[in-house]
């Protein structure tokens, strides 16, 4: 297997455990609802994102 297989291949795989983690503990935290929505937009996220450092795009 060729590096960037591997790293593929671990990406992957963190990705779902980072996943399965957030949704556990949504669960766990009486939040299940949460991991029934759908998920952010990647443009959304990053808003999301700006808004809560109070920062934007254009500093």
């Amino acid at each position: 297997m060729h590096y960037y297989e591997a790293w593929q291949r671990y990406a992957e795989r963190h990705e779902a455990h980072c996943i399965d983690f957030a949704e556990e503990l949504a669960t766990r935290g009486g939040e299940a609802d949460l991991v029934q929505e759908p998920a952010l937009s990647e443009e959304r996220f990053i808003g999301f994102l700006g808004a809560e450092n109070g920062s934007s795009e254009t500093e």
